[in-house]
């Protein structure tokens, strides 16, 4: 848009001064986070055997209906 009006100033002038209501585009101010390391942790493998299940359905249990 700045090229336009660098070329065409009396035009785009005539636009945005012509609308009070209607605001000259301008490019996005774009925050940057810092940089800084991302703590990880590696997950253990899924244990989905019945025994595993039924053993966490037990714990459960007792620590919500105790």
């Amino acid at each position: 848009m700045d090229a336009i009006q660098y070329i065409y100033p009396a035009a785009v002038n005539s636009i945005f001064n012509f609308n009070i209501n209607i605001k000259y585009p301008r490019i996005l101010v774009v925050n940057i986070l810092p940089y800084k390391r991302t703590k990880y942790i590696t997950l253990r493998p899924i244990l989905n055997s019945k025994a595993f299940i039924n053993g966490n359905y037990y714990i459960i249990e007792n620590i919500f209906l105790d």
